[in-house]
């Protein structure tokens, strides 16, 4: 009998740990998008001034977890030595968001891009399920201001034809 249940019983297998995953954007100084599971729906973020926001979440979202990971940063992508740093107020569904700054004390930190595991804890299903967080910052790349590049254009330009109209006076 006990063979007979032994050969008829399906081995265990370990299953994938599920999760929601938190994506930052930060496009400027004063613009950074927020996602949960690839939706923004049910959080708001609030730019309370120049890369400084506050991000809210829905009330099934909680960053006050065992593990307490927060503050937690990400690397200026500039290699400035800044860092982008996720911290939690008092108020569970929330996350501060700071950008450009320097903070000594962190409990984790990694790459631009990078992801971080376990910040919170997500309720919204049967089972609970840690949160993770990627930070992306793009808001630090350099983009040529057209009129300082016109007006240098212009001015080679200027030396240029200045030059030629010199050569054909001379040779005259």
């Amino acid at each position: 009998m006990a063979i007979a249940a032994a050969l008829v019983a399906q081995p265990l297998r370990a299953g994938i740990i599920a999760s929601s995953a938190i994506v930052l954007t930060e496009d400027s100084p004063i613009s950074l998008s927020a996602a949960l599971n690839g939706s923004a729906t049910g959080i708001t973020v609030l730019n309370t001034s120049p890369d400084h926001w506050t991000v809210t979440f829905p009330t099934t979202i909680s960053f006050n977890n065992p593990l307490n990971l927060l503050p937690a940063g990400w690397f200026e992508p500039d290699a400035t030595g800044n860092l982008n740093v996720l911290s939690s107020p008092s108020s569970n569904n929330q996350l501060f968001v700071v950008s450009d700054t320097f903070q000594e004390f962190l409990h984790v930190t990694v790459i631009d891009g990078g992801n971080i595991d376990s910040i919170g804890i997500d309720s919204s299903g049967v089972t609970p399920v840690d949160v993770s967080v990627t930070f992306f910052d793009k808001g630090d790349a350099t983009i040529p201001e057209t009129g300082s590049t016109l007006s240098l254009l212009f001015l080679g330009s200027l030396i240029l034809l200045g030059t030629s109209r010199f050569r054909s006076l001379r040779s005259a």
